[in-house]
Order: structure tokens, then C-alpha cells, then sequence
């Protein structure tokens, strides 16, 4: 996983990207790696805001981001290129809890 384009000012945000080969799927693994990562961006590093992004037809990245906390908030037309392909993404984030 990573945690790239940190923005700090009034911003205090960053972009969460994260993979696991197809044979660790399923096993709760991701989970507890973000759940963790989550917590040191707004613990340690002081975020406010953590975004997401995923593949319309990626149901598992959905469900798992859904479970984490995070909420849709848009959908980009040909955000990112992919194997030589524009590709939409479904945006979403996670807002740190008020203290």
C-alpha cells in the first residue's frame, strides 16, 4: 500500500493506493493492512482526509473501502490510463473523526 501525494496546508490529504496477488485475497489480509495504515495517517501523520480511488467493475476494492469507512464521492470519466486504456474510476475518502 501507499499513501502518495500528501498535501498538507488546510488540505491535510493524500491518495491511498494498495494491491495483493489474486493468492492472499480474500483472507481479511488488506483489511487489517489498511485498517492499520489508516490509523497512523490520522493519528501520526496528522490527515484529515485519505481518497481512493477504484475500477467500477472491482466489486472486492468496493466492498473493502465500503468496509473501512469510506463514502463515494464521485465518479471520473477516463481517469487514469491502464494498459494503454482510459479508464473510469469511482472516487471515494475517508474523513478523519472529530476529535
Amino acid at each position: 500500500m501507499t499513501l502518495s501525494n500528501v498535501v498538507r496546508g488546510p488540505f491535510q490529504a493524500c491518495l491511498l493506493g494498495y494491491s495483493l496477488d489474486a493468492c492472499w485475497q480474500g483472507q481479511g489480509l488488506m483489511h487489517d493492512a489498511l485498517e492499520a495504515t489508516l490509523a497512523w495517517a490520522f493519528g501520526e501523520l496528522g490527515l484529515h482526509r485519505v481518497m481512493a480511488n477504484y475500477l467500477p467493475y472491482n466489486d472486492r476494492s468496493a466492498r473493502l473501502l465500503e468496509r473501512l469507512g469510506f463514502e463515494r464521492e464521485g465518479y471520473a470519466r477516463a481517469y487514469l490510463q491502464i494498459a494503454g486504456q482510459w479508464q473510469d474510476h469511482v472516487l471515494t475518502a475517508k474523513v478523519r473523526a472529530p476529535d
